[in-house]
């Protein structure tokens, strides 16, 4: 039994820097959201020069900003600690093969004294044949500030930055569909057509890792092309992301926790929604807070009006990007919020109620 001592509990921060070896990124696996941002803060949490540090404990408010989540229950633990353990690797061998194996071997949760009260932790052990992987190399690896993946919604998008990540020194990574679509875990049969993938894979990446990660990239059709013109190999353009600021600490991700009268949804997540997850959440919480400063609303009676009035204003921003697009769209709802005073006619016409635009209909159709 591996000795208490020996589990590293170190508070969690968005800097907290990742070290991943090259191999270990290149080795193709499939994982949910939650089971990669655990895997990432794992990375983040241990010294990779000190194998005694492969025991890492989350408390249980550290795991449920982690998951994004306001409540946790037993269930949800399990389910998200099975997806954990379920990560396996496939790494080349000398004899043409390979060797499969766990990432992790164990995750232990209890309650543990901390202090004067109890409180839930888990530990999580890596498994001994993945600690050539993560411990004691000296070349070939690549390292990030953790907050850049957790502040990804998708596992895809958190794969294609790592993906792009490792050959940031480059400038450049060639590759081709079926390889880039096994690496994100996307179905090698789905988005057949080119322009599918741009939309929902390329596009949607490439936006995201521009609005909340220190990379951005461009891509380019590179190579031969298949039967009538198909493109099978992308070119991909990485820089520095001059425009990237490193945001809000990690315990500002799920802050309060305050749910709406259901129970069932965080106020960012709901405010997230009605702007079509456009915005990073912390972002979000920038707004929230701009709201209830300059609209004086409480948080816990008028979540709803929040939503209305973000909405609102979300419905305005995409009214104004499809005439003339917006580079900098947080930025721009932001100082719409700020200016309130003094706004637009455009904005007041989306604030009438309902019953104002029933009524509007109702005169209307008098007269067709």
């Amino acid at each position: 039994m591996r000795k208490k001592k020996d589990i590293k509990d170190k508070n969690l921060k968005v800097s907290n820097i990742v070290e991943k070896r090259n191999i270990l990124n290149e080795s193709i696996y499939n994982m949910t959201l939650n089971s990669a941002r655990l895997f990432s803060v794992y990375l983040s949490k241990i010294n990779p020069r000190d194998i005694k540090t492969r025991s890492v404990r989350f408390k249980l408010d550290e795991f449920v900003e982690i998951l994004g989540i306001d409540r946790i229950q037993l269930s949800t633990m399990e389910r998200a600690t099975s997806e954990l353990l379920s990560i396996v690797i496939n790494v080349r061998n000398d004899e043409e093969g390979y060797d499969a194996f766990q990432m992790f071997s164990k995750c232990r949760v209890r309650k543990t004294n901390t202090g004067q009260a109890k409180e839930w932790v888990i530990d999580i052990d890596a498994h001994d044949d993945s600690l050539p992987l993560i411990f004691d190399f000296k070349e070939k690896y690549f390292k990030y500030q953790v907050g850049n993946v957790l502040r990804l919604n998708s596992f895809n998008k958190m794969r294609m930055y790592e993906f792009l990540k490792q050959y940031e020194h480059a400038g450049l990574r060639i590759v081709t569909i079926e390889h880039l679509k096994k690496f994100l875990g996307i179905e090698i049969d789905r988005y057949n057509k080119f322009n599918d993938f741009k939309v929902h894979v390329l596009e949607t990446c490439r936006k995201a890792l521009a609005e909340n990660t220190d990379i951005k990239f461009t891509y380019e059709a590179h190579g031969k092309r298949g039967e009538r013109g198909k493109i099978l190999e992308l070119k991909f353009t990485i820089t520095k992301n001059d425009d990237y600021k490193d945001q809000l600490s990690l315990d500002m991700y799920n802050r309060d926790g305050y749910l709406d009268e259901e129970g069932s949804d965080s106020t960012y997540r709901q405010l997230s929604l009605v702007c079509d997850d456009t915005f990073s959440i912390s972002e979000i919480i920038v707004l929230c807070d701009l709201m209830l400063d300059k609209l004086d609303y409480d948080k816990e009676l008028n979540k709803r009006e929040m939503c209305a009035y973000l909405e609102q204003r979300y419905n305005y921003l995409k009214m104004r990007d499809e005439k003339r697009p917006i580079k900098n769209k947080f930025a721009y709802i932001k100082t719409l919020i700020g200016k309130e005073l003094g706004a637009p006619k455009e904005i007041k016409a989306l604030e009438e109620t309902e019953r104002q635009k029933k009524k509007r209909e109702y005169i209307r159709s008098l007269y067709v």
